[in-house]
């Protein structure tokens, strides 16, 4: 039986595009964009492994190209990667699958949503995850052509989504998932160039979380990373999808606030303040309370020449409100 065959140019474009996305947001919006706008169908789900973790997946649904609100609750995506670990289908019809898998939960979440077929999200390397793909929206039913094509996209995007999780490893602080130092300053001095370019508001905040050093010592340093760990889940709830946190060592943390003028960037900062509790976060009582002291530069182009000049800045606030006793925030000056 001769094998039909699709025309690999729009796969092959598509994959050039996804292998510039570093972000996994940004990899799964170009997927998005390039099944909605060849084969329209009623919504895509992509089921991933969190991390290192096969409990409380990442679930995202896609309803004609822009991201929506889910109801499905799986639990563990363990047993779909087991299951196509175990299996050698490169995609299955969603009927197929139901009569052959052996999980009735993950069953019941994927119901909700009434699939056509399944893709798993494969490398290589390793499984770790699920590309649900929706009936036709005009009711008509997908071609051998056309899952042959579905399904090479999902394979570049399955690569796609390693290398961005393999760049967010590498950037990336484990415990915070702030960015590194190192990718803080590329980025500030990219964000400075931009300010320039298009004469845009730009500030940056340095803060420090006090006495890390003696809770460590008395409760020992995993204690202390995760209550690192609390107060980073609670800032990266309040920033923007635009803001840049990074963490720059054990007890010093930035923030890079695009479009945000210094006195903006007080505010930001008044909430930063606000989110610690300095005797009891999330049920630790503590004998030693966190303190947080925080300076503030904003960008100015007659001063900011490089990355070094606003930080500079910045951290010269950062030291003034340590040395002020009822002053917890200071916005730095260039003179």
């Amino acid at each position: 039986m001769k094998e039909e065959l699709y025309d690999f140019n729009d796969v092959v474009e598509f994959a050039n595009q996804i292998t510039s996305a570093a972000n996994q947001d940004d990899v799964l919006s170009n997927f998005a964009f390039f099944i909605f706008s060849k084969f329209n169908p009623e919504f895509i789900a992509v089921i991933l492994q969190n991390g290192e973790n096969y409990t409380n997946p990442d679930i995202k649904l896609f309803k004609e190209s822009s991201l929506r609100d889910n109801n499905i609750k799986l639990k563990t995506v363990f047993p779909i990667i087991e299951y196509f670990n175990r299996v050698e289908f490169n995609q299955l019809s969603y009927e197929d699958f139901k009569a052959d898998f052996k999980d009735g939960d993950t069953i019941v979440e994927l119901e909700k949503i009434n699939p056509d077929f399944i893709v798993p999200v494969k490398t290589a390397r390793s499984i770790s995850g699920l590309f649900v793909i929706g009936k036709k929206k005009d009711k008509s039913k997908y071609e051998i052509t056309e899952i042959q094509e579905i399904s090479h996209a999902s394979r570049f995007t399955s690569i796609a989504l390693e290398n961005s999780n393999l760049y967010k490893i590498a950037t990336m602080d484990e415990t915070t998932h702030f960015y590194s130092y190192q990718h803080f300053k590329n980025k500030l001095k990219d964000d400075i160039l931009r300010a320039k370019r298009y004469n845009e508001k730009l500030s940056l905040i340095i803060f420090d979380l006090e006495n890390l050093d003696k809770i460590s010592e008395s409760y020992g340093t995993l204690y202390k990373e995760s209550l690192v760990r609390i107060i980073s889940n609670r800032i990266n709830k309040l920033t923007r999808v635009v803001d840049f946190s990074a963490r720059y060592n054990d007890y010093r943390f930035s923030m890079i606030l695009p479009s945000t003028s210094g006195n903006e960037a007080l505010m930001v900062a008044k909430r930063l303040y606000d989110i610690i509790d300095e005797n009891k976060i999330d049920g630790l009582d503590l004998d030693q309370n966190i303190k947080i002291t925080i300076g503030i530069a904003q960008y100015d182009r007659e001063h900011v020449e490089t990355a070094k000049d606003i930080i500079r800045c910045a951290n010269n606030a950062l030291n003034k409100s340590k040395l002020e006793k009822n002053k917890k925030v200071c916005i730095g000056s260039y003179c």
